[in-house]
């Protein structure tokens, strides 16, 4: 491959934001820029774009201040997402040995529903029972689809004193949720899910993926989320992931510091408004999330500010074995 088609692959890559661009991408590009010189100044006749070496440089040249004239239409979200995924495009990745593991540990916080019928002699008096549920996780990835998970629940916290009493009356604590007790379980799934680094294969395959009953803006960033908080998936689909998390309407950016930058989106759930909160590191690794109740919801009791979920995570290791 000579400077020239170096070039031109690099003006494509920067301007579809793909980390290696396929011969598609490149059409797509030259018809992105095709589009742009037609609507500038119309074409008596049409002609299909050809590549020749010598025009290689002057199409190289002519993206190049397409890309300056986009760019100017980046908003600030793009912006930042995009100045991560560079950051991850440039981690050089650990491969695992057949002893090897990524490990994760994360603080946690998720909501718990208890209906009534659970609660036999307590005289509770309303139809389910709301709590946080506080636990410790632990997880060992391996590289054959292989995942060890070990969750301690270590605390609980309530909404009122009535669902405290209730709780406590009704010895959950032992027979639910068995506080202070250590349960390890292995997952081995059948297949590792291999993620395309390719932008419109990845954004399809998240989009068959985020099938929920949940708000699809919602559904989409979890799953991209997802995608992210793998340790196993490689550097240029994680970048790939953050550039299309940058597209979804309403995420914006809410705290932006040295250690990562926090994003926010907004959504309804059961017709409540919702915020999705996530901090990604300046290398791309997810450092929290959490879910806020923003209006008061009548169905489950919950007071706006309410937190349904949150998790803040470790950066990762790896370690020789299982515990």
């Amino acid at each position: 491959m000579g400077e020239q088609d170096r070039g031109f692959d690099d003006a494509v890559r920067r301007l579809l934001r793909v980390p290696e661009p396929t011969a598609s991408d490149k059409q797509h590009a030259l018809a992105r820029l095709s589009q742009a010189i037609e609507g500038e100044a119309p074409l008596k006749s049409r002609r299909s774009w050809r590549v020749v070496p010598f025009a290689a440089g002057a199409l190289t040249l002519l993206i190049v201040v397409f890309l300056l004239v986009d760019s100017l239409r980046m908003t600030p979200v793009m912006a930042a997402f995009d100045e991560i995924a560079e950051a991850v495009v440039q981690v050089d990745p650990h491969q695992l040995s057949d002893t090897e593991f990524f490990y994760v540990a994360s603080h946690e916080m998720s909501l718990g529903v208890i209906p009534a019928e659970m609660l036999p002699g307590t005289g509770f008096a309303k139809s389910e029972l709301i709590y946080q549920r506080i636990s410790e996780r632990e997880v060992w990835y391996g590289d054959r689809a292989a995942v060890q998970i070990r969750t301690t629940n270590t605390d609980v916290d309530f909404f009122s004193a009535e669902d405290r009493d209730a709780y406590f009356e009704a010895d959950l604590d032992e027979s639910l949720d068995r506080l202070g007790i250590s349960v390890t379980i292995t997952v081995t799934e059948e297949q590792q899910t291999n993620w395309p680094s390719n932008a419109s294969a990845l954004n399809a395959a998240i989009l068959d993926a985020a099938q929920g009953d949940r708000d699809p803006s919602a559904e989409y960033a979890d799953t991209a989320l997802d995608i992210i908080r793998d340790p196993r998936n490689a550097p240029d689909v994680k970048a790939a992931t953050l550039r299309l998390l940058a597209t979804l309407d309403g995420v914006e950016i809410v705290d932006d510091e040295v250690s990562g930058v926090t994003f926010g989106l907004d959504f309804s759930e059961r017709g409540i408004r919702h915020r999705l909160s996530f901090q990604i590191s300046s290398i791309g690794t997810l450092m929290e999330e959490s879910v806020t109740v923003l209006e008061r919801d009548p169905t489950l009791g919950l007071p706006e500010g309410a937190v349904t979920r949150r998790a803040t995570y470790s950066d990762v290791d790896v370690v020789a074995g299982l515990p």
